[in-house]
């Protein structure tokens, strides 16, 4: 399952008190799939135009390509990144390590860029993360599901791929989990199911309609009362005095 979003209104936010402080490294992860493309749409991200934080969204110049930010720094267009399409769902992870910044679309690399310019300051103070309707950034038009943060740690090109490839997000380096929104569109708020407990409030969403969600695995549902039984086979007994082949 995932949500969409009506590129005028729609967005969901976690509230302030969900700030995230890694001190060496982050990466965030998504699923989206574009119903149009405006100038330029914010997917998933914690930002304050002109401040800092970071942030994935398209870039409509040229070509409705991938976008980021991190550090208050944007790159776009993305070297080498291939135009996207409406209607197709899309896996994007960007990883940051204060000196670089990595950008992957669908499990390939597209960019490794240098970044020294600012000092590392990836939190932002005072705002939540926002999905949809990034401050700085435009609204978007589409469905996202899975947006995912791990604190410290830049994710390997194998563990990208394995995401791309329908991973969930607990199957990759649980410690270090923060924020895992599946927006599986049962609920608002939407629950932040990582483990980590830095989330307070889950994520208030505003509009947005539950919609089909990307091709990723099946995982043990929340709710312990959806787990069905395992099922019973019958055993099929002989009455007294008569032998199987006569029953």
């Amino acid at each position: 399952m995932a949500r969409s979003f009506n590129g005028t209104t729609d967005g969901a936010s976690d509230g302030t008190g969900n700030n995230l402080s890694p001190s060496t490294a982050i990466s965030v992860s998504v699923w989206v799939l574009f119903s149009a493309f405006q100038n330029f749409s914010g997917v998933f991200g914690q930002t304050r135009f002109a401040i800092g934080g970071w942030g994935i969204g398209t870039w409509t110049s040229p070509n409705n390509t991938l976008a980021v930010m991190f550090n208050n720094q944007l790159q776009l267009p993305i070297s080498g990144a291939p135009a996207m399409s409406t209607g197709t769902w899309y896996h994007a992870v960007s990883t940051y390590d204060q000196t670089a910044w990595k950008t992957y679309l669908n499990g390939t690399l597209l960019s490794n860029i240098n970044e020294v310019a600012n000092p590392w300051s990836p939190l932002v103070t005072n705002t939540g993360k926002n999905i949809g309707n990034l401050a700085g950034w435009g609204v978007m038009a589409g469905s996202v599901a899975e947006c995912t943060v791990w604190s410290d740690i830049t994710l390997t090109q194998l563990e990208v791929t394995a995401l791309a490839n329908g991973a969930r997000p607990s199957m990759i380096r649980p410690k270090s989990l923060r924020f895992w929104y599946p927006l599986d569109g049962l609920q608002s708020p939407e629950p932040e199911i990582s483990g980590a407990g830095f989330s307070t409030t889950g994520m208030t969403l505003t509009g947005t309609n539950p919609a089909f969600g990307p091709p990723i695995m099946q995982f043990t549902p929340r709710w312990p009362q959806f787990i069905a039984p395992p099922p019973v086979i019958p055993t099929r007994i002989a009455p007294p005095g008569f032998a199987w082949a006569e029953w």
